[in-house]
């Protein structure tokens, strides 16, 4: 089984940054042209253009810019920033998760097994992890999940 997420940042519920404007900087990064990014990542130039700005404007600051010489487009060092950061916070998350990830594997008897024995950390884990699971999981029968754990919660 395997814990899922998405991470984005928002002000005032609207988006500021995330996986798709990550990939978006990526390649702008890579190709020096928004029109070729969008064309890359399957998007608009519009839509592009609309999501870079957007993010600049929540921001307060410039993503990108222009040499001036016709050789296209550049991350600004904020961008560069941004983008690091967002990094090592996926994988601050990833790191955390998986290491929960395995609690989800326990069956239902190894589950009654602890509440019998009074395995208190296993039972202990169990009970911080039930609302994760509850909120993270997208194809997991709950009731099953919670009916197995009844007796240790």
């Amino acid at each position: 089984m395997k814990i899922r997420y998405k991470i984005w940042l928002e002000r005032n519920e609207k988006t500021i940054f995330g996986r798709g404007r990550e990939e978006l900087l990526r390649s702008i990064d890579e190709l020096h042209s928004l029109y070729a990014a969008a064309k890359k990542l399957n998007m608009s130039y519009r839509a592009a253009w609309g999501r870079l700005k957007a993010s600049e404007a929540r921001l307060g600051v410039k993503l990108t810019c222009s040499d001036g010489q016709g050789k296209g487009m550049h991350l600004t060092p904020e961008a560069k920033e941004l983008l690091e950061k967002f990094d090592r916070l996926e994988h601050a998350v990833e790191s955390f998760l998986n290491g929960y990830a395995g609690i989800f594997s326990l069956s239902k008897t190894k589950i009654r097994s602890a509440a019998e024995n009074k395995n208190f950390k296993d039972i202990k884990v169990l009970k911080l992890c039930v609302l994760a699971f509850l909120v993270l999981t997208e194809d997991f029968n709950v009731m099953t999940f919670v009916d197995a754990c009844s007796t240790a919660l």
